[in-house]
């Protein structure tokens, strides 16, 4: 049996309060907290019912399949927008942004199937990749002369988020 003296009791005691605060009673909370938009964040986890009783483990594929989600209906977008243009410029950015998005699905499953193994590390990596190719294909979108695709730069945006959600949750995992 372990015995703890009264300054060392209250000092432990602390610690344990603080972790568990910080911790916070709502994972939800506990991950968007720590993204550039905690209520993009939250509304995004909540139109899960899955949320409602996820861990951060649970939360983190949550993110993944709401990334993908997005990213496929984005992509099917983009194949749109390539067979709809009537300038090469546009056509030639809309099917680099198609293999970004491409290269985002793929993240998407390379974390899904990370998390599953418990790999957060590398679901940490990917999250971060993800922002990158959208960031990329907006990069491309706003070279001179731009391409005006105000739903495509939403869908960036989007990517970004989910990204950095992605990468959020999956840091928390490893502490």
């Amino acid at each position: 049996m372990v015995f703890i003296s009264g300054s060392n009791f209250n000092l432990f005691f602390l610690v344990f309060l603080l972790n568990v605060i910080s911790l916070g009673a709502d994972p939800i909370t506990g991950v968007c907290s720590f993204t550039q938009d905690p209520t993009f964040c939250t509304k995004a986890f909540q139109s899960d019912p899955r949320s409602r009783t996820a861990d951060f483990a649970e939360l983190e594929i949550i993110a993944i399949d709401l990334g993908t989600k997005s990213a496929k209906n984005t992509s099917a977008e983009i194949r749109s927008l390539i067979s709809g243009a009537k300038d090469f410029r546009s056509k030639s950015s809309y099917t680099q942004c198609g293999s970004f998005y491409e290269g985002i699905i793929d993240s998407l499953s390379q974390a899904k199937n990370n998390s599953k193994a418990g790999n957060h590390v590398d679901v940490n990596l990917q999250g971060k990749s993800i922002i990158n190719y959208a960031v990329e294909c907006d990069e491309l979108l706003n070279e001179p002369p731009p391409v005006q695709s105000p739903v495509l730069s939403q869908d960036n945006l989007f990517a970004r988020r989910y990204g950095e959600m992605i990468a959020v949750v999956s840091k928390r995992l490893l502490h």
